[in-house]
């Protein structure tokens, strides 16, 4: 499907490639912005081995790192190396001790193993590349600038896909947008349930910016038009979990912020509480209009991927259907075959083998996998992550910052919540996230002053600073 578009994607890969590479020259830290950014772009050939694994994200890192020693950092004792530097060592030992045990369980011809050797390779090199992301990003992100940058990359990357994803359910996207033979949108990323994990964990932040003080009337419609694309491409993927993100998302938005004795020095709260509402109201209105236009008989392939979390909504409170058969029959089976090695797991890309099929829920898939030791470091990491950045939010003494941790501190169940419904420790969203959190904690307690208002590097400022810290 992308090779009819493969002249466009050369061309636009040079125009856009060049700068990227000219300015990542001078400033190294671009490369590490647009890995982040990258994460919403996977459409990538299969090759060898990886197969779809390496994308654009990928390039980026690896630049990130080849010129990492170019790449001005503080000298800084960082308060929360003590947690995450040990829990993700102890979280890739634990995955290759489980691989190693996995291998040696394995019988068969050596011949038709070798492809086995070559799957579980790449599963752990996964699991330590994501551990390398996080590590590199709280080591990168030493000042505040560079958290703004980080969190503005990855909002251009939500756009990018949200956009897509809406001219998708419009119809006028090209063909890639779509999944091949159910027409389901996946826009900018390989299926259509990834899309909700790249653009939904941290739509909260273009809706407080939506709600700033003293933002410019441009960057304010820009801010509620990426709301209003990402609310769109979500519900046009047909995922049922993209639904259940957006009224997680309006309900923690009211109730973090009315708990944030502060936050009308620096939001509108009254105009913030009527945009959540008008999320939630836009929510109750897509499911009144998917009920008004669907048949009464769901088909994967007949039945339009916008309607298709109402059908199924619909068929299961008719008794038609269950809401999920797939995800509790995976589950019941990876919990039955957990027990034979409860500790150390069957070993990476091996649960599979056992079970028969690739389990739709992260934390299952990891139990299995890499066994009660590896399910509670991964998990560690993710709760200690949150805690640090509940308590450092709680102390962020500017408003503009403190608005940008609250965004990752709810988008973090988000993304917990996607991935209890699909496998997507494979993705980066996860990583960069985690390691974005432990970054704006390390701000916070090591007391980085921070520049007056919303100050991007020179060369990533999209509009002037019109946000006043402080007011």
């Amino acid at each position: 499907m992308l090779e009819e578009y493969l002249l466009p994607i050369v061309a636009v890969s040079l125009l856009l490639g060049g700068p990227l590479l000219l300015r990542g020259a001078q400033h190294p830290i671009v490369f590490f912005f647009a890995a982040i950014f990258f994460t919403s772009i996977l459409k990538t050939p299969e090759l060898p081995v990886v197969r779809e694994k390496f994308a654009l994200t990928e390039i980026c890192m690896l630049l990130t790192w080849l010129f990492w020693t170019q790449i001005p950092k503080a000298s800084l004792r960082r308060p929360t190396d003590r947690v995450v530097t040990p829990l993700g060592i102890a979280f890739i030992v634990a995955c290759t001790l489980s691989a190693v045990f996995g291998i040696l369980q394995l019988k068969g011809h050596h011949g038709s193993l070798t492809r086995v050797y070559g799957a579980v390779l790449v599963e752990v090199l996964n699991y330590a590349y994501g551990v390398m992301i996080v590590l590199s990003t709280v080591r990168l992100i030493d000042r505040w600038e560079r958290l703004t940058g980080a969190v503005f990359a990855w909002l251009a990357g939500m756009a990018v896909a949200s956009v897509v994803g809406t001219m998708a359910l419009a119809g006028i996207a090209p063909s890639f947008a779509y999944e091949e033979g159910t027409r389901r949108i996946c826009s900018t990323l390989r299926n259509e349930n990834q899309v909700p994990s790249m653009i939904l964990p941290l739509i909260t932040i273009p809706i407080m910016l939506a709600a700033h003080r003293r933002l410019n009337a441009i960057p304010r419609a820009l801010m509620l038009a990426l709301t209003a694309t990402a609310f769109l491409a979500a519900l046009g993927t047909g995922s049922r979990t993209a639904v259940l993100m957006l009224i997680i998302a309006a309900a923690a938005l009211i109730v973090t912020l009315s708990q944030d004795s502060s936050s009308h020095r620096l939001l509108n709260l009254s105009q913030l509480r009527t945009l959540a509402l008008s999320f939630i109201g836009a929510l109750v209105t897509y499911f009144v209009i998917a009920w008004a236009a669907f048949d009464g008989n769901y088909s994967l392939v007949r039945t339009p991927s916008w309607q298709r979390p109402a059908a199924l909504l619909i068929e299961a409170y008719d008794g038609k259907r269950d809401l999920d058969n797939t995800r509790p029959r995976q589950i019941r089976a990876a919990i039955g075959k957990f027990w034979e090695s409860p500790l150390l797991g069957t070993g990476p890309k091996l649960g599979g083998r056992k079970v028969g099929e690739e389990i739709h829920n992260t934390y299952v898939s990891l139990l299995l996998e890499t066994g009660i030791v590896g399910l509670l470091l991964h998990v560690s990491l993710i709760i200690q992550a949150t805690l640090y950045c509940m308590r450092a939010v709680k102390r962020c003494p500017y408003h503009w910052y403190r608005m940008m941790g609250t965004g990752l501190l709810i988008g973090m169940p988000l993304l917990f919540l996607y991935n209890n419904t699909m496998l997507g420790l494979r993705q980066r969203n996860i990583w960069f996230l985690i390691g974005i959190m432990f970054a704006f904690t390390n701000l916070v307690m090591l007391h980085v002053p921070a520049p007056i208002g919303m100050r991007l590097p020179r060369w990533l400022r999209v509009w002037r600073p019109a946000i006043v810290d402080g007011e």
